[in-house]
């Protein structure tokens, strides 16, 4: 069954702190292991609301860390190698084509147009940005937390959804530790690879 999100419409007169309260009574998904669906090591807890009136997605990803792990500093460089945290979001219906977000635990900004050819195969459109998307993330493994806010200007998109659209999305996190890699996604893909684009849920931009 294919999992759905109600994305709820508020008002956000300024870039939204982890601990708003615009957050407060949203939604929430629960990341689980990507393979299997169990619960992993590593908790990870996603918010998200559109703003109508300014044209404007919302996430905030609140994370469960006992290490941090990225050595990158350039925006689109291949931060999906180490630690991670990614939102997949097929804005144009078709589910061959998708855009691809990442931050790393130290904002780092990756974004990409996705071209799925089959599985396993994929193009990684880098020359495509959206442009004024912006994130805030906090790493701090002494006191066990990640937290990553995003703010992200529909207008860049293929289009600006309506209220009642729906677009397909995962979203996922990539956790190195001295357990090994962890792999956790909202709707689990039943393999270790994020990108199974017939395994998405629904975003749905709700009315009201």
């Amino acid at each position: 069954m294919e999992k759905e999100y109600s994305c709820l419409p508020r008002s956000a007169a300024r870039f939204p702190a982890a601990d708003d309260a615009v957050w407060e009574g949203l939604p929430e998904m629960r990341l689980v292991e990507t393979a299997s669906g169990r619960v992993p090591a590593m908790e990870t807890r996603v918010r998200a609301f559109y703003d109508p009136a300014m044209g404007k997605l919302y996430f905030r990803f609140l994370c469960a860390d006992d290490e941090a792990h990225s050595d990158y500093t350039k925006r689109d460089e291949p931060v999906y190698n180490q630690d991670v945290l990614e939102v997949f979001l097929c804005d144009a219906g078709d589910l061959h084509r998708y855009k691809e977000f990442e931050v790393s635990p130290f904002n780092v900004q990756f974004d990409a147009d996705i071209t799925y050819h089959a599985p396993h195969r994929t193009t990684i459109g880098l020359a495509w940005d959206l442009s004024g998307w912006r994130s805030e993330t906090s790493s701090s493994p002494a006191h066990g937390v990640l937290t990553s806010v995003w703010e992200m200007p529909l207008s860049g998109f293929d289009h600006v959804p309506k209220a009642g659209e729906r677009w397909r999305m995962n979203v996922y996190r990539i956790d190195h530790s001295a357990r090994g890699m962890e792999l956790s996604a909202w709707s689990p893909t039943g393999e270790p690879n994020f990108h199974v684009p017939d395994r998405f849920g629904s975003l749905v931009f709700c009315a009201c």
